[in-house]
């Protein structure tokens, strides 16, 4: 007796090349970036430690909506004049940059990662995934 399948060649099934984009894109929104942090971890190094050093990015205008308590404010445009600033904290303890949804404070992060500060990170999702 012979099954259905006998005889058939077995073929491995294909994408269409339109769809590999899509798939990669998929893929690599959920591929974790080395230059972030999530808020859950960085709830937990705020209270086991080892010790962070969270800097808040946003401009002073919207200093009005709450942050991360203890920061220290300093602006994205002041970043390149205070990389030697940033360097002392960051011998001290890791930096973290938070910002209001996390692409200024990952831009931030990338930067002072391109000065040689190695120990330094974006909060995932700024302070919207804080809250």
């Amino acid at each position: 007796m012979r099954s259905e399948t006998e005889g058939v060649p077995c073929v491995a099934p294909s994408l269409s090349p339109n769809a590999l984009p899509f798939f990669m894109l998929h893929f690599l929104r959920r591929a974790p970036n080395p230059y972030e942090i999530s808020a859950a971890d960085l709830q937990t190094r705020l209270r086991q430690g080892p010790p962070v050093h969270v800097i808040d990015c946003r401009e002073s205008a919207e200093l009005s909506r709450p942050g991360i308590t203890p920061s220290e404010h300093l602006p994205l445009g002041r970043f390149p004049a205070s990389v030697e600033t940033l360097r002392t904290r960051a011998a001290q303890a890791d930096l973290i940059i938070v910002c209001a949804h996390g692409q200024r404070s990952l831009h931030a992060a990338r930067f002072l990662r391109n000065e040689g500060i190695a120990n330094v990170w974006s909060l995932a999702g700024g302070l919207k995934s804080w809250r």
